[in-house]
């Protein structure tokens, strides 16, 4: 139970950071265009 939530809880954390990283360079991406 505790680790299904864990690894929920993992998921969502990466997804966030991934979207967020990906905003932040397409952001770079167009300053430095």
């Amino acid at each position: 139970m505790t680790r299904r939530i864990e690894t929920q809880y993992h998921s969502e954390v990466n997804n966030m950071i991934g979207r967020i990283h990906w905003e932040a360079l397409g952001i770079v991406a167009a300053t430095h265009r």
